[in-house]
């Protein structure tokens, strides 16, 4: 009996003896960058406080082989603005820029950085170059996540569906990208503007609409994102919610597409039970 344990503890040293040398060779062998990267400093500005001038200077004169600085503003006529403009003067060998934008964002603040048309372009380029990106690919499942009936789900919620499944189309926010196409700009705005609304936008459970069935709906969705299961999460005691589900948990099972139904509370804290049940349910599909 002794000598048996004297060998299964000598194979475990033994184990954890390579395991530690294969570690500092791959450490040794991991390529390291010569010089630091590039960084940008994003700083939306919204007026100008006492020694304003003095606190954005900072930046430009801080030690660090490469950096840019942009400078975001949404009124053109903003009291900061001659006091960039002097930045600029001053430093002429540092990349500093000031973007104007009066367009409309989601979020305000960082809305002011890029023109809309520019963020998109970014984006678009972006996305391209996702197919050619050096990396293994994750175990993940692609996933359309349905779950904003009533409220939207906590944020450590969605952070632990997406440790496992890549959340390929939502239904969160849906009434900040509710219309699908640009609204003409000719005729009557308004008559342009309800046409957009009722025949040119998404769908909701909350919007009763004989032509939008929210189930077909959702299997459209599904299949345009190309993805390989669904998620229906519900607000516990939401009623409305949790009859949804079962209208989809119907159309889903007749498809046979794989689907996890999940609830959540307003003020949820504890999440590892769902996190276990996400896990097991991302398994069955990649080992089924």
């Amino acid at each position: 009996m002794f000598y048996a344990l004297a060998l299964v503890c000598a194979i475990a040293a033994f184990y954890q003896l390579l395991a530690i040398v294969a570690a500092l060779d791959h450490r040794r062998r991991r390529p390291r960058s010569s010089a630091p990267e590039g960084v940008s400093i994003l700083k939306p500005i919204r007026g100008a406080d006492p020694g304003f001038y003095d606190a954005i200077r900072s930046h430009a004169v801080q030690n660090y082989p490469e950096f840019e600085i942009l400078f975001g503003l949404r009124d053109p006529a903003d009291a900061a603005r001659p006091d960039i403009e002097r930045l600029i003067a001053e430093f002429p060998s540092v990349a500093i820029r000031l973007i104007v934008c009066t367009q409309d964002a989601p979020n305000a603040k960082v809305g002011t950085l890029m023109p809309r048309e520019e963020h998109n372009e970014i984006l678009r380029t972006a996305l391209s170059e996702i197919p050619n990106r050096p990396g293994r690919r994750q175990d993940r499942v692609r996933v359309v996540f349905e779950g904003g009936f009533c409220e939207q789900p906590p944020l450590d919620m969605l952070q632990l569906i997406e440790e496992a499944c890549y959340i390929v189309d939502d239904d969160l926010l849906i009434g900040m990208r509710w219309i699908v196409d640009d609204v003409a700009e000719t005729g009557d705005p308004l008559q342009a503007l309800a046409e957009s609304y009722l025949e040119h936008s998404t769908y909701s459970p909350v919007q009763h609409d004989d032509r939008k069935p929210k189930e077909e709906m959702l299997l459209r969705r599904f299949e345009e994102a190309s993805a390989q299961a669904v998620i229906l999460a519900a607000a516990k005691m939401c009623e409305p919610g949790l009859d949804e589900q079962v209208a989809y948990q119907k159309t889903l099972e007749q498809k046979k597409i794989p689907f996890l139904l999940l609830d959540f509370e307003e003020k949820m804290t504890a999440f590892e039970r769902m996190r276990m049940e996400v896990e097991t349910f991302v398994e069955s599909i990649l080992f089924d």
